[in-house]
């Protein structure tokens, strides 16, 4: 029953997964407007680069499997919701109003001849730049966090906020967003939680009943 569960759960994950990324990469591809740059902040400025932040970067997505898989099926149900809101109304902004980030500040480790190097030089060739403001991976990262403490233990909530704040760290440390995007990102979660909340009241009927499971 419990191997159900989860593979219930991680359907929901690769299914939002494949619609999330597909309309990340699509408006980019068909939007016809020239993305602008964004002036930089002294956040932008002072937050430097480290080899580190590329892994934090890509553990979003562990973050966003944690998020959707390991909750019950309600709130697994409930994360795909924000998050697949979060990708609608992102997409918005990716097609009429694109901005981008142009940093050479990762030159000399695209240059090192090691693993992080290798895979940081695939990340600035292959991970969007034009995809800026907001950013998904702020938004998605704060929606999968919620849901994922609903029913933690407090001391297993403060690691899933400190990792939810070195993502933060890791866009700006990665320049692939700024200041600009993450605060960006924020809004547009708490945008997609409103909008959420009020569907399920009005549109979908859905009553969310909150209950004490623990997981794993």
């Amino acid at each position: 029953m419990w191997t159900k569960f989860k593979n219930s759960n991680f359907k929901n994950y690769l299914i939002t997964q494949s619609i999330v990324g597909s309309s990340y990469y699509l408006v980019s591809t068909f939007t016809f407007v020239k993305p602008v740059e964004l002036p930089l902040t002294f956040i932008d400025i002072s937050v430097k680069p480290h080899f580190s932040a590329f892994w934090i970067y890509m553990s979003f997505f562990l973050l966003l499997i944690c998020g959707i898989t390991f909750v019950s099926k309600t709130d697994s149900k409930e994360c795909v919701k924000n998050v697949l809101m979060n990708s609608l109304i992102a997409s918005f902004f990716f097609f009429f109003f694109p901005t981008r980030i142009t940093y050479d500040d990762y030159t000399p480790y695209v240059q090192e001849d090691t693993i992080t190097g290798a895979f940081i030089k695939m990340m600035k060739q292959y991970d969007n730049t034009s995809n800026c403001f907001p950013s998904l991976h702020i938004s998605n990262s704060i929606t999968a966090t919620y849901f994922l403490n609903k029913y933690k233990k407090q001391s297993t909530k403060i690691i899933n906020i400190i990792w939810l704040l070195l993502i933060v760290w890791s866009v700006l440390s990665t320049k692939q967003h700024t200041i600009y995007d993450v605060v960006g990102g924020l809004l547009l979660s708490l945008t997609s939680f409103s909008i959420i909340k009020y569907l399920n009241k009005y549109y979908f009927k859905t009553e969310i009943k909150e209950k004490n499971i623990e997981t794993t």
